[in-house]
């Protein structure tokens, strides 16, 4: 017991002890004054701590009773203690709990109803505000946003649609969260906004789009130069085995396969080629295989990128507009 009243000030009833230790271990050793005063603390004896350099003030009305830098866990207590009993953790903290996030040293966010008159404090916490609060938070310890809500809080604090877009889409096809909970959520929760680009995106993972190279030939390439939607993870057999193919034109009365692969399989070589009809692993009866390690701008230094030998294939049938600029340039690139 004598160690013990080394560490309780004594203020603290020796019959409180207990209390006392175990409440600053679930709160990674943080306090707040309105639970020092139910210790019996005065404002005097919190002060004459600090002075003595035993404790450290945090946030307001927050204290650590330790001095040295504060551990990750020992913040976010200090947050949710400062920001009220109604508080939750989201945005980026949120996602470093769902694992969404690597661990970061930044300030810890979280989310309070409108009422509450909590303010950011600098460096350490960044207070939002939802008019959804009730419907946003699961039972936790510590408390936080639901994956999908974390999922939309990620990809509305982007600074462009674009890149809301693409977070979205790789925590979705990461598997970091389920797809149709995101879509719920921004059909019952109004985002602030991107509220048409981030159902756009929920659409395109709907529609068989599995990877973020996918995704960006869905967008860079097929929405951007005005190329009809493909049908994405088309099965098919080889050897027995069911596979899927990334992109598929043949409903469209088109033999085009596109298939996506990365840097890792290419060395970082842009380039495609066409697979004659029967030859092993294609799909359709005339195969286009693309492989694309990046999506270049179409004529960008003399590279048309995988829309030119797309917009080839799918001209003749009227299925796109000519574009003279991607067709002279894919005509030179064919060439050399």
């Amino acid at each position: 017991m004598a160690g013990l009243r080394r560490r309780v000030p004594p203020q603290v009833a020796p019959d409180r002890y207990r209390g006392w230790l175990s409440t600053l271990s679930e709160q990674h050793g943080v306090i707040d004054t309105s639970q020092l005063y139910g210790f019996g603390l005065t404002w005097a004896a919190v002060r004459a701590q600090i002075l003595a350099g035993r404790w450290q003030p945090v946030v307001p009305r927050v204290y650590a009773t330790f001095t040295g830098p504060l551990p990750r866990e020992s913040r976010i207590s200090a947050a949710l203690l400062y920001a009220g009993p109604v508080a939750v953790l989201s945005h980026r903290t949120a996602a470093e709990l769902w694992r969404m996030r690597p661990e970061s040293a930044g300030p810890v966010h979280v989310t309070v109803p409108y009422q509450c008159s909590a303010i950011s404090q600098p460096r350490l916490v960044v207070v939002h505000r939802s008019r959804a609060f009730r419907n946003i938070a699961v039972d936790g310890r510590p408390p936080l946003t639901s994956r999908a809500d974390t999922a939309v809080d990620l990809a509305v604090a982007e600074p462009s649609p674009r890149e809301a877009q693409l977070l979205l889409t790789d925590l979705m096809t990461a598997r970091r969260v389920a797809v149709e909970h995101v879509r719920r959520r921004l059909s019952e929760r109004q985002p602030r906004r991107y509220k048409l680009e981030l159902e756009q995106a929920v659409a395109r993972v709907q529609a068989g789009v599995e990877s973020m190279l996918e995704e960006r030939y869905a967008v860079d390439v097929e929405v951007a130069h005005g190329l009809p939607a493909a049908h994405r993870q088309a099965p098919f057999r080889v050897d027995g085995r069911k596979l899927f193919e990334d992109a598929v034109y043949d409903g469209l009365g088109v033999p085009l396969t596109v298939r996506l692969d990365g840097r890792r399989q290419t060395g970082g070589v842009h380039r495609w080629d066409t697979v004659p009809a029967g030859s092993s692993g294609s799909s359709s009866t005339g195969f286009f295989l693309a492989i694309l390690p990046s999506l270049a701008v179409p004529a960008r230094h003399g590279r048309v990128g995988p829309s030119g030998p797309v917009r080839a294939s799918l001209r003749p049938r009227g299925l796109v507009n000519s574009h003279p600029q991607i067709d002279r340039a894919f005509s030179r690139e064919m060439r050399l």
